[in-house]
């Protein structure tokens, strides 16, 4: 018979099992950094007007209401809050609260011998076997072992660079990713 301590226990660890993929995906928010073609949700307390949703443009930036034009490439979510919550202190509100989410991540591509090459809609936690399976598949002249997948990383005001991660089907992917798919020797 077990004690009530060892079914407290068992309960706990049960649920802790499962919250920790809304904790890791929270992590990954967390340090995500944004680029050109995220959408986020500007959110300032009490101030409906300041509250709006916007698309980071090609040269990572915002426009934002007093504000103008806002460098977002490259910062967390916190980071743009903060630089939100700066930039409207003292001139516009006393102590602003600003919350920012992300509605919509840039999208990743898929191209060369799959079903369906393009641009796919992003969703955390997607992994190359997915992400091959939404772009239909590889083709009958593709290669499971030639893949590349190509990321794109930058942050404010400085260059991006293109780094290219090992092809591992279970790797994740990140937005703006670009797969590509090479043919097999025949």
């Amino acid at each position: 018979m077990k004690s009530i301590f060892q079914k407290v226990s068992l309960s706990l660890i049960a649920v802790l099992a499962m919250l920790s993929p809304f904790v890791h995906a929270a992590s990954a928010v967390d340090s995500y950094t944004l680029d050109q073609g995220d959408k986020v949700h500007i959110y300032v307390f009490r101030e409906e007007n300041l509250s709006i949703s916007v698309t980071l443009t090609d040269e990572g930036k915002i426009s934002y209401p007093f504000l103008g034009e806002v460098v977002a490439r490259g910062l967390t979510l916190s980071q743009l809050e903060q630089r939100i919550a700066q930039g409207l202190k003292g001139r516009f509100l006393i102590n602003p609260k600003v919350n920012i989410t992300i509605e919509e991540y840039r999208p990743f591509f898929v191209q060369g011998e799959v079903k369906k090459p393009g641009r796919y809609a992003y969703q955390p936690g997607i992994n190359l076997l997915k992400a091959l399976a939404v772009a239909g598949g590889i083709n009958l002249r593709g290669s499971a072992k030639r893949i590349d997948v190509t990321s794109s990383a930058g942050s404010a005001g400085k260059k991006v660079s293109n780094t290219r991660r090992a092809a591992s089907l279970e790797i994740l992917i990140q937005p703006g990713d670009v797969i590509s798919v090479g043919q097999r020797v025949f």
